[in-house]
């Protein structure tokens, strides 16, 4: 069967092209552009798609002119409209400090992008494809490639043979075979000289490692191609278990973090919470996914891959299995902060989280019979959501508010006295994580907080036998269900007749 034949089946198999598709074939001159070129031409009648040709003229070798002459003759001569795009390549490699093989890709594929661009604007339609001629030992040269600079599966899958706009053709075949086609055809094509130089990376794996993998075995370069399909499957198969794997661990846009969600571990950039993961679920993922999830996550939120590694999910990991609060500073100014989770007596975030009511009468009764002890030093029940107060000490309701400088806690002095600590050294000795310090709203007194949830009270406030009037204020558990009683903010109405 001819290699027009095979490319049509390939090219029907992997369903890359539709009738009424628009195809930009990128055109070097080389001897895989210029047989796709060919093939191409010859079925964009009979599969109905649209064709046109570019050349991105690189400016790096003195034969430059001589491919875009050749490309524009041999597009005249098989009825393609083509378009040439000059390209600055050292310059832009010296200004973003990387080699002339990345700088050349880079631009060679942003000029492609930016023509079919401009085809689509120019005629609306079905979006524009870029069609490159890589072939076989082009994939095996990709694969040998990312293995040795360090590559995960997704690297090891090599190039598709449909990827966003581009497609690959010729990818299944062997340059032998594409050559064969030429001369069957009486074409010739253009050669490229920097082909045989050795300082690039991948010239040296073209001709001296590839074929001495080849004396291994004759078929190294299909078999390596051979593994980058599998990958390729291994790693789609990933992808999409990693997708459902972040749904399991991401907490909600707009929801805030509810007990049962544990540690949460915090991607921020200027102070704005990115993406929010439940440390729990993660680790309950496979530790392959882990890895990948952190990956993906962190890819998102900078913006794209390129500056992440392993080692930056790995550094991520770690942080999420500290104990309590932790940070770390990623790419992108990107900072990781992990709390040691938002529980119900971190959350009171706004006024409206804290359920007040003043007790008297049998409901104080029913109180103080629950407490243990004798004279002044009773012993009210535990309770973490809830405290008690001596409304009598008290000239006004307690103001909501964030912390203010000068802020303090009365504390026992072991003696029967008080003797006051700072809200600062009161919120850093109870763990409580630097983010939310200044987002807890604390029922105050003046510059007395009568209560620090989740990690203790202000003894000059305690009740005692004497306490005609207790003010009782309570963070409801779990979700933050408002409870019976008066929310922070209402009207105490006639709860509050004592102080009318």
């Amino acid at each position: 069967m001819k290699l027009q034949a095979r490319v049509r089946e390939q090219m029907q198999a992997h369903g890359i092209v539709q009738p009424g598709d628009r195809i930009l074939a990128a055109v070097s001159g080389g001897a895989d552009s210029v047989c796709l070129l060919y093939i191409l031409a010859d079925l964009r009648e009979t599969m109905g798609f649209t064709l046109r040709a570019a050349h991105i003229h690189h400016g790096l070798r003195e034969s430059a002119d001589r491919d875009r002459d050749f490309t524009q003759a041999l597009c005249d001569r098989l009825g393609i409209p083509c378009r040439t795009e000059h390209v600055d390549v050292r310059s832009y490699a010296a200004r973003e400090g990387i080699g002339t093989e990345e700088a050349a890709r880079t631009l060679r594929y942003r000029a492609l992008e930016e023509i079919c661009r401009d085809w689509e604007e120019e005629d609306k339609g079905p979006r524009v494809r870029i069609a490159a001629a890589h072939h076989m030992e082009d994939q095996a040269e990709t694969v040998l490639y990312r293995l040795c600079r360090g590559t995960g599966i997704a690297g090891a899958a090599g190039m598709r043979m449909c990827r966003d706009r581009v497609i690959r053709p010729l990818l299944p075949f062997t340059r032998e075979e594409i050559e064969q086609d030429l001369a069957q055809r009486g074409a010739g094509w253009c050669t490229d000289e920097t082909n045989e130089d050795l300082r690039y990376a991948r010239n040296r794996i073209r001709r001296e490692i590839l074929p001495a993998l080849e004396t291994v075995n004759t078929g190294a370069a299909d078999h390596l191609a051979a593994f980058a399909r599998e990958a390729a499957g291994i790693e789609d198969y990933l992808a999409r278990q990693t997708g459902a794997a972040i749904t399991r661990c991401l907490l909600e846009e707009g929801r805030e973090p509810a007990p049962a969600d544990g540690a949460v571990l915090c991607l921020e950039r200027a102070g704005e919470t990115l993406v929010r993961i439940r440390v729990e679920s993660l680790l309950r993922e496979d530790p392959l996914l882990r890895g990948r999830l952190l990956h993906a996550v962190l890819a998102g939120a900078c913006g794209g891959g390129r500056d992440l590694t392993a080692a930056h999910a790995e550094n991520l990991l770690r942080l999420a299995c500290r104990e309590g609060y932790g940070t770390a500073d990623l790419p992108g100014g990107l900072r990781a902060v992990k709390t040691g989770g938002w529980p119900a007596f971190h959350t009171p975030l706004s006024p409206g989280a804290y359920i007040m009511r003043i007790l008297s009468g049998e409901e104080r009764e029913d109180l103080l019979r629950q407490a243990a002890g004798a004279g002044t030093a009773l012993r009210l029940p535990e309770n973490q959501y809830t405290k008690w107060f001596d409304y009598d000490k008290i000239s006004s309701l307690p103001a909501l508010r964030t912390r203010q400088t000068g802020d303090r806690i009365g504390i026992g002095d072991g003696a029967g006295g008080i003797r006051f600590k700072s809200l600062q050294r009161c919120m850093i000795d109870g763990k409580i994580p630097a983010p939310l310090r200044d987002r807890i709203v604390l029922p105050a007194v003046g510059r007395e907080i009568l209560w620090l949830p989740g990690c203790r009270i202000h003894e000059g406030f305690k009740v005692t036998e004497r306490t005609e009037w207790i003010l009782e204020l309570r963070l409801p558990a779990g979700e933050g269900r408002p409870g019976n009683g008066l929310s922070a903010g209402g009207q105490m109405g006639e709860q509050d007749e004592r102080k009318n």
